[in-house]
């Protein structure tokens, strides 16, 4: 099994300057009437970098694929059956807003943090200006499995984060 998505930016002009990594997460919301098979078995997934553009006008089906690097910027192995929790805090507003989702939170290699840190300011202006940068990103099931596992990739909790603090 393997998908192909985009990531879009939540807000424009992000202040890097001087900023060092802590760590980049990959965070996708369950759609668990999507999963099937025997969830009490391990399953094992990669994430790639996407190595081509995807034109979000064009039909893509069951068959159609696309390039992408190798090896993966990152991995997790976890049991469906017995999925985690996350709380999360919403600041947007001012007012703290607390909720427990059940997300899946796969960390990523911090090269791609520093890369994502490294780029010409311009590369932030807007999404096609990122995605001219960042062409998406690859979900692989790593190996056979006895499960599937579905995901909810307009989840509103779902996306890429980077943590990182500025001398």
């Amino acid at each position: 099994a393997i998908t192909y998505f985009q990531t879009r930016l939540e807000f424009t002009n992000p202040l890097f300057t001087n900023a060092i990594p802590d760590s980049l997460v990959l965070v996708l919301g369950y759609d668990t009437s999507a999963f099937y098979g025997d969830l009490t078995q391990p399953f094992t997934m990669d994430v790639l970098r996407l190595q081509e553009e995807i034109d979000q006008n064009d039909d893509f089906y069951s068959d159609t694929s696309a390039f992408f690097r190798e090896p993966p910027v990152g991995s997790i192995t976890f049991t469906p059956n017995d999925l985690d929790t996350v709380t999360f805090i919403n600041y947007l507003d001012g007012t703290p807003d607390t909720s427990r989702e059940t997300v899946m939170r796969i960390p990523l290699d911090l090269q791609l943090a520093d890369e994502l840190i490294n780029l010409d300011t311009t590369a932030y202006d807007n999404d096609t200006s990122f995605l001219n940068f960042f062409n998406g990103l690859v979900l692989r099931a790593a190996g056979p499995t006895a499960n599937t596992i579905g995901f909810d990739l307009f989840d509103n909790r779902g996306g890429m984060y980077m943590y990182y603090r500025r001398d």
